[in-house]
């Protein structure tokens, strides 16, 4: 009788230690699924970050090409505004020459 009594309670410390066993798999397995799904989160925070990063690469490449652009057009602009002038003078010149000669009577 007091082996029965000492196996029952055996069985009964095995039962316990099995349930605490399974607890501690199932606390396991929710840290590991609360860990996977951090380890995805950075993961994509991640590649979201690096994304960004490539576009305001191409923005600051884009705004380059831009100014770049911008100044062209105002060198350009320039030169043709200069290269106006100097008709305009040579143009004057001419007409000074020509008014001149009449006044001379050539």
């Amino acid at each position: 009788g007091s082996q029965q009594a000492g196996a029952g309670g055996g069985g009964g410390a095995e039962s316990k230690a099995e349930s605490q066993d399974e607890e501690r798999r199932k606390m396991m397995r929710v840290a590991l699924a609360r860990r996977m799904k951090q380890d995805l989160l950075i993961t994509e925070a991640e590649r979201l970050r690096a994304l960004q990063e490539e576009q305001f690469g191409e923005l600051d490449k884009q705004l380059r090409l831009v100014e770049e652009l911008r100044d062209e057009n105002r060198r350009k602009e320039h030169e043709i505004n200069r290269a106006i002038h100097v008709q305009q003078e040579m143009r004057f010149r001419n007409l000074q020459t020509s008014v001149a000669k009449e006044a001379l009577g050539e």
